[in-house]
């Protein structure tokens, strides 16, 4: 079972990438 914490840093850290790309 995953802790929570990893997950959502892994999220925050795509949306970052993303964000970085398409702006």
């Amino acid at each position: 079972m995953w802790p929570v914490s990893y997950f959502l840093m892994l999220v925050s850290f795509l949306i970052l990438i993303a964000s970085m790309l398409f702006s």
